[in-house]
């Protein structure tokens, strides 16, 4: 008997030192409800958007969108989240049915955030102005990820740092800026 108790505190004690650690660093989440459940929008290829600002500073990594939505006809929904109008996730949703019924998508993502960063949740898709899609209801953006870490810009150090650089021509300036020459 003193075996087995022994074998089941090295093993609670192998849990708790080798397994645990692996779970990185706490998570935290970021949750952001909009819409209203006395009317709906319709969601045509334009799309419809609705902006939050950033409470906490975090590195993205996962991103979660519950929405509630119906089609006439069946139809795709696309679902944009944007930081700062930089797309960091485009999630589908096929909807086949005309009552509002709430989906979940779901993404892995690697982005920044920080306090007061824009967060836009977009949707938009491929219906027509005969058969519209819809959203409706109380809809949630949820972002999950890792408290007070931040990504370096790849490359960024290299040309802010190196002034030394020649940028008098567009295929020279990082990240796609232009010059116009003046």
């Amino acid at each position: 008997m003193e075996n087995y108790r022994t074998a089941f505190w090295l093993m609670l004690f192998m849990a708790f030192a080798f397994c645990i650690p692996c779970t990185g660093y706490a998570q935290t989440c970021e949750t952001h409800t909009f819409g209203t459940t006395t009317a709906y929008d319709y969601v045509y290829t334009s799309g419809k958007a609705w902006d939050f600002t950033a409470q906490s500073n975090m590195l993205i990594e996962a991103v979660e969108a519950e929405s509630y939505l119906a089609a006439v006809s069946s139809g795709t929904f696309h679902i944009r989240v944007e930081i700062n109008n930089q797309v960091i996730s485009v999630m589908d949703q096929y909807v086949d049915v005309n009552v509002f019924q709430p989906y979940v998508t779901s993404d892995t993502v690697t982005a920044n955030l920080q306090a007061g960063d824009k967060i836009t949740y977009r949707i938009y898709g491929y219906f027509s102005t005969i058969d519209p899609g819809g959203i409706r209801g109380v809809n949630q953006l949820t972002l999950c990820g890792t408290p007070g870490v931040r990504l370096s810009p790849p490359g960024l150090q290299d040309h802010f740092l190196d002034l030394t650089d020649s940028f008098d021509t567009p295929q020279n300036f990082p990240y796609g800026l232009a010059f116009d020459g003046t």
